[in-house]
């Protein structure tokens, strides 16, 4: 059976080089041989299933019917968007030798049952991936992988709307194992930025820049303005190496997610494996791992750890600003909100460099740049502002902030995210 997929592999792949037309391949039904290969994959897919989760996503489409058999002219038991997780329950191979995995899935409160191609499933589950690849069980992979290749068209990038495409197509090529989702969530991105805006649900930090506020909450907290909340809520600003993380796939691993790993992802933070979780007799790592590790939990302890290190800094922040001495990297800009592009744009762009130092709340204690430095920088360019990156210390943290014209240099507050390192720790963790 495996050669027969794979002979079914090489039909198709020599079809798609050499542009045959009017290729047609006869059904028949499975012989016994075929029959008794796909039983012994099935049992071998069992013991894996009932040890374990086997998730994977739904891919290469805008919605995918679920059909309660193995055909495609059979009843459909439920409707997957793209993005839908499932999970992977046993396999079956029609007479055509397609191979469809039988899923169930949780979409809107219910649970469906029934079978998806191969095809439209994307899994990272390396136990799951083991299997398939000695049983033959993904004969379309190849095809899919040499069509690519002849074309530099990439079937998951193309799912994506034009604009994301370049940076996308970056990634893969720096990066060709990963596997690009998208996620059909059926929101308008105005309309989710319209409801972000209602009740408080978004606030700043009093630190951040004039531009990022809209009306004041309490003594210390702002409401967003829309403007930035466009800014942190369009993916298209997170599609960089350091940042795509954001957007992992975030089920357990036990290949990636060991204890070990865990505990190299902490060290040098305040979560580091020199002491114990206060409270407890154990080291933060093993805590993280532990969680995420947990039987119907399995949720990636990377994640788990990136967001309380998020949320508490790498020991040189306070109320979300840094404090200590810092270094300055000051670039011309066309406003607060070109902090990201710059970012992203910053290999050899010019820029000025100066050292100070903040205070508990995050000024500089020296009124810097200057505004010799403000004229060099913006001399004939169209740009009026300034676009500032201050690494602490270590040079681990970075903070912005975007200063306009207006903006007096006594003024000048850093404030804002990490910018393009909040995701840092999971990447270099792999």
């Amino acid at each position: 059976m495996k050669r027969k997929l794979a002979f079914l592999g090489a039909i198709l792949l020599a079809a798609f080089i050499f542009t045959y037309e009017g290729n047609t391949y006869r059904t028949h039904a499975l012989d016994e041989e075929d029959q008794a290969w796909i039983d012994e994959a099935g049992e071998a897919l069992q013991k894996i299933v009932e040890e374990r989760e086997v998730m994977a996503l739904v891919y290469l489409c805008d919605e995918l019917p679920i059909r309660s058999e193995a055909d495609n002219s059979s009843a459909i038991a439920g409707t997957a968007a793209s993005g839908q997780m499932v999970e992977i329950l046993d396999v079956a191979v029609d007479e055509d030798y397609q191979v469809w995995e039988k899923v169930s899935a949780e979409i809107s409160g219910k649970t469906y049952v029934g079978y998806i191609p191969r095809d439209h499933l994307a899994c990272s589950d390396e136990r799951f991936l083991e299997w398939e690849e000695l049983y033959g069980m993904n004969p379309g992979a190849e095809v899919m992988l040499a069509e690519e290749n002849a074309t530099g068209v990439y079937a998951d990038i193309e799912e994506f709307p034009e604009s994301h495409r370049p940076a996308l197509q970056a990634l893969k090529q720096q990066h060709p194992n990963w596997t690009f989702v998208r996620q059909n969530t059926g929101l308008d991105f105005q309309t989710a930025v319209n409801n972000e805006l209602q009740g408080g649900k978004s606030l700043v930090y009093k630190s951040y820049g004039d531009y990022c506020k809209e009306g004041q909450h309490s003594p210390n907290w702002y409401f967003a303005s829309e403007d930035v909340l466009k800014l942190y809520m369009d993916p298209r600003n997170a599609l960089q190496e350091n940042a795509i993380f954001q957007f992992e796939q975030l089920t357990y691993n036990e290949s990636y997610h060991t204890e070990e790993a865990v505990k190299n992802f902490l060290e040098g933070t305040f979560m580091n494996s020199s002491q114990n979780a206060p409270g407890t007799d154990m080291k933060f790592y093993h805590i993280f791992w532990a969680i995420g590790a947990e039987e119907n939990r399995q949720v990636s302890p990377f994640h788990l750890a990136a967001r309380v290190l998020q949320e508490q800094g790498q020991g040189t922040m306070q109320n979300g600003v840094l404090t200590g001495d810092y270094t300055c990297n000051v670039h011309a800009g066309e406003g607060g909100l070109d902090a990201f592009s710059l970012w992203n744009n910053r290999e050899g762009m010019e820029y000025i460099t100066y050292t100070g130092s903040f205070d508990s709340e995050g000024k500089a204690l020296v009124e810097q740049p200057s505004e010799e430095i403000r004229k060099k920088l913006l001399e004939g360019t169209d740009d009026t502002d300034l676009i500032l990156y201050a690494y602490d210390a270590t040079g681990e943290n970075c903070l912005w902030q975007g200063t306009g014209a207006e903006t007096s240099v006594a003024d000048y507050r850093f404030g804002g995210e990490l910018i393009g390192l909040e995701t840092r720790p999971e990447y270099t963790s792999y």
